[in-house]
């Protein structure tokens, strides 16, 4: 296993890195071995700062090493250092699957489950539930039109891409529309504070 800085990621050896990677390329699975060794722990604590979960930052890096191996020839030592490689690829996978439909609406079902759910809770999460209720009630008192984008948008994780796809409806107008439904939400929970 490679010397791993707390602050910095693995000792770099950029030389050694390259030849694993040439290595790799030629499909030599002890070099892939190796290379995961002196990065893996590297891959996986980027990969959670972005993700904040410890089953998707262990998916990026498994992922990682995957494409490593599926794509040995994708690294161009005139462009940088394989750790700067590793790393780029990383992040954007990582990023990617923030972006992810699926992604988005766990995180929202998991914040929205925790703020419902009252059994065995503290005095802080029994206010959370009441005030997840009272927004899904405010909700309701929305026009359809405002309804549908938000729930489509907070809920279920669609982008304002994908909303104005699924409704038919002009991106600009699903933007407007989504603006406009959250600020009368905060209009009616307004008044009931």
């Amino acid at each position: 296993m490679a010397k791993m800085h707390a602050d910095s990621g693995p000792t770099p050896d950029p030389s050694h890195d390259t030849a694993l990677l040439r290595r790799i390329r030629d499909r030599d699975e002890g070099a892939l071995a190796e290379f995961y060794d002196r990065h893996a722990t590297f891959v996986y604590s980027l990969a959670r700062s972005i993700l904040r979960n410890d089953g998707d930052a262990e998916d990026v890096t498994q992922d990682v090493f995957f494409r490593l191996w599926d794509r040995g020839d994708a690294f161009d030592a005139s462009k940088g250092s394989p750790l700067a490689w590793l790393t780029i690829l990383t992040r954007r996978l990582a990023i990617d699957r923030t972006r992810s439909r699926g992604f988005r609406a766990r995180a929202r079902e998991t914040s929205l489950e925790a703020a419902v759910s009252t059994d065995g809770k503290g005095a802080d999460d029994i206010a959370l539930s009441a005030e997840a209720n009272e927004v899904l009630a405010a909700l309701e008192q929305l026009d359809p039109v405002y309804r549908d984008v938000i729930r489509m948008s907070y809920y279920e994780g669609l982008s304002h891409s994908g909303i104005a796809t699924q409704l038919g409806t002009p991106l600009g107008t699903v933007k407007s529309r989504l603006r406009e439904g959250v600020t009368q939400l905060r209009r009616i929970l307004a008044i009931k504070t």
